[in-house]
Formats: C-alpha cells, structure tokens, sequence
C-alpha cells in the first residue's frame, strides 16, 4: 500500500495504492489520525487505486467523519466499492443510534 498525501487550495486529499488489509491498517490509521490530530478539517480520501478495504478501515472512516464533521469540516470519500460503502452506511447509522440513545 502507498499512500499520497497533497494539500491545495485549503484542502488534503489523501490518495491510497494498494490493498488496506491487517498488515497495512496501521499505516494507513496512522496517516489518517495524524491528519486529524493536527487540524485538518477539509479531508478527502480517494479509494479509486485501492483494491481492497478492511472493516477497520471503514470503522476508521465513520470515526474520523465524526470528528471531523463536530469542527464543522468535511470528509469525502472517493470510489468505495459499493459493498464498503453500503457497510459504511450501516455503521454510521448505527453509530447515529448509539449516539442518540446516550
């Protein structure tokens, strides 16, 4: 997995090559909080050279969103896979329930 990073015009956009599975997580968490961690709050993240993204990744995507969006940024995720996306619709509507029932 590689992982490119660019900043233009007051946004990141984080451009992922390869397969984010067990082994290659870690990088790509660490990458993606230290993004956060240091204010970003306009952040895409394009998935279209990935070809593969594990159920952390996407966990990590509805946690991210979350913070971002409480600073009132913007994540967009660029070319999920539909079977992750449709899993990350789950998780975030399960994450607004939880959230909901505090």
């Amino acid at each position: 997995m590689k992982i490119d990073t660019i900043y233009k015009d007051g946004e990141t956009k984080v451009e992922v090559y390869g397969a984010i599975d067990s082994y290659t997580y870690p990088i790509f968490a660490k990458e993606i909080n230290t993004l956060v961690r240091t204010g970003v709050t306009n952040l895409s993240i394009n998935f279209s050279k990935c070809s593969k993204i594990n159920v952390p990744t996407i966990k990590l995507i509805v946690r991210i969103e979350n913070k971002i969006s409480s600073r009132n940024g913007i994540l967009n995720v660029i070319s999920i896979g539909k079977k992750e996306a449709e899993l990350l619709s789950l998780m975030k509507l399960e994450a607004f329930n939880n959230e909901s029932q505090v």
